[in-house]
């Protein structure tokens, strides 16, 4: 949590995923989807395709097939 409070980009993928899943941690997937999200925008693959599957899949937020498409690219 300290290292993705840092900005780590790996750490908030890190910490977004165990948040949606709740491993490890309390479940919270709103704060998973922006840890996610953070990490998306600095250009983490990983957090991308994990944010677009979320979009596609409709975990955690509506299923949005554009914004899934749009990360997805």
């Amino acid at each position: 949590r300290k290292a993705a409070d840092k900005g780590s980009g790996v750490a908030q993928t890190n910490l977004g995923l165990m948040l949606l899943r709740g491993d490890g941690v309390p479940k919270d997937e709103s704060l998973g989807l922006v840890m996610l999200n953070r990490a998306a925008e600095a250009g983490l693959a990983g957090a991308q395709y994990n944010l677009a599957t979320a979009y596609a899949t409709g975990q955690a937020v509506a299923p949005d097939p554009a914004r899934a498409m749009d990360w997805f690219s």
